[in-house]
C-alpha cells in the first residue's frame, strides 16, 4: 500500500534533502536568463571531473538552452543555443515552472514531483547542483559585487 510522504520528511534523507531547498537565484521579476545563469556558474564552483550541465527552457515554439561546464578550474555559464553539448546531467522544464524555481516559490523536487520538470544523467552532479543553488535559500547572496550596487 503505498502513502504520501510529506515533504518535510524528504528535508530529513540526507539524498533528497538538498533538492528539497528553493534556489533564489533570480529575484521575483528578474527575466534575465544571461544574468541568472552566470550566477549559477559562480554558485557551482569547482568539480573533480568536467562535466556538463544542460538546461532547457520551453514555452511554445521557443525553446532556452543554456549550460553550464563544470572542472576544476571553476564553473561557467554559456548559452548553448547554437551549440551541441554532450551533457551529463539535462534539466527540461517550462518557462513559468523554471522562473518559479530559480526565485525560490518552487523547490526542485517538488517541480520534479508534480512532473514538471524532467531529469536525465547523473545523480551525483544533480546532487551537487541542488546542494549549492540550495545555499541561497539559507541567505547567501549569489550576485555579483556589481550586481548589489
Amino acid at each position: 500500500m503505498a502513502t504520501d510522504r510529506p515533504a518535510t520528511t524528504f528535508a530529513d534523507d540526507p539524498l533528497l534533502a538538498a533538492a528539497t531547498a528553493p534556489w533564489r537565484i533570480a529575484a521575483p521579476g528578474d527575466r534575465d536568463l544571461n544574468a541568472v545563469f552566470e550566477r549559477v556558474g559562480r554558485c557551482l564552483g569547482p568539480w573533480p571531473r568536467s562535466s556538463e550541465i544542460l538546461f532547457r527552457i520551453t514555452g511554445g515554439d521557443r525553446e532556452d538552452r543554456w549550460a553550464v561546464h563544470c572542472g576544476p578550474e571553476g564553473s561557467r555559464s554559456y548559452d548553448a543555443a547554437r551549440t551541441d553539448v554532450a551533457a551529463d546531467l539535462e534539466l527540461i522544464v517550462d518557462a513559468t515552472t523554471w522562473w518559479e524555481i530559480a526565485c525560490g516559490g518552487l523547490s526542485p523536487l517538488d517541480a520534479f514531483g508534480r512532473g514538471r520538470m524532467r531529469v536525465i544523467g547523473s545523480l551525483t552532479l544533480g546532487r551537487h547542483l541542488a546542494e549549492r543553488l540550495g545555499g541561497a535559500a539559507s541567505g547567501e547572496d549569489l550576485t555579483s559585487p556589481d550586481e548589489r550596487s
